[in-house]
């Protein structure tokens, strides 16, 4: 594999699944995963991070390692209709005990209405937030609208000593703007998956890399509580307001994914020229 691929690990979207999928394909010392963006930038350094041979990094991180590897990578994604993406995330933090989500251990317990209004959180470092934020609020969107270097997309917003860490003013809002990047640089990815047709397009991909197809290890899979159909009218707005770029953005992908995941291997954009 000439090319790295980069695979943008969108949350609650089936990610870990397609991600130990690919590692089954790599050996020990091809493939990396970094947590978040701040991660990013200490490991992947040009000329200091281990980013010789490396043939996959995927991680919660958004777009914009093509301008620290070597080569010219391809991206991956998976998006998910972003109503159910959310009631998911919002089951993930009622039961997540992971030591690094201070905000969710706030906002633990919180019925779902309380949860959308105060989830503008992420994984977060002291004083900064990173590019998790706004798990609940247009977060396939911010996470594929960042641009070539990782800090172009907006600074890491400073806290102020004193607010709530689950603050919404610290967000910055998107633009339509901010959904033209997400969608262009989209137009670039090498794979779009469809959390609703994972296995499908996954033997898509299996087939572009020129790997065996084989059945996805299904992870993190949980009964669900709550289902789109059971919000009242007045959340459903609410959250469908809060998300109108990942709706936009979603069914975007639903027309689009099968052109871009049938390009001839070798197709696609060449990241290192491009500048959104």
């Amino acid at each position: 594999m000439s090319q790295p691929l980069i695979f943008v690990h969108l949350v609650k979207t089936a990610g870990n699944s397609l991600g130990q999928w690919l590692y089954s394909h790599l050996r020990s010392g091809e493939h990396l995963w970094v947590q978040n963006a701040a991660a990013t930038r200490t490991v992947l350094v040009p000329g200091q991070g281990p980013i010789n041979g490396l043939k996959l990094v995927w991680g919660h991180m958004p777009v914009g390692l093509h301008g620290v590897l070597v080569g010219s990578p391809r991206y991956l994604t998976i998006v998910r209709d972003p109503l159910e993406r959310v009631l998911s995330e919002y089951e993930y933090t009622q039961v997540s005990k992971a030591p690094d989500d201070t905000v969710v251990a706030q906002i633990r317990g919180a019925d779902l209405s309380r949860w959308f209004d105060e989830a503008w959180y992420g994984s977060l470092e002291p004083g900064t937030a990173t590019w998790q934020w706004g798990r609940a609020h247009n977060h396939m969107t911010r996470m594929l609208a960042a641009g070539p270097l990782l800090e172009q997309y907006g600074p890491i917003t400073e806290r102020v000593p004193g607010v709530r860490l689950a603050e919404p003013g610290c967000l910055p809002r998107l633009t339509m703007l901010d959904y033209e990047r997400a969608i262009a640089n989209l137009q670039r990815f090498f794979w779009i998956g469809r959390f609703e047709q994972l296995q499908q397009d996954a033997e898509v991909l299996a087939t572009r890399l020129g790997w065996k197809s084989e059945p996805l290890p299904w992870l993190n899979r949980r009964s669900r509580q709550r289902q789109v159909v059971d919000l009242d009218a007045d959340l459903h707005r609410r959250i469908a307001e809060g998300n109108q770029w990942d709706l936009r953005l979603y069914r975007w992908v639903v027309e689009h994914a099968d052109r871009i995941n049938g390009r001839a291997p070798g197709g696609t954009c060449d990241w290192k020229d491009h500048e959104s």
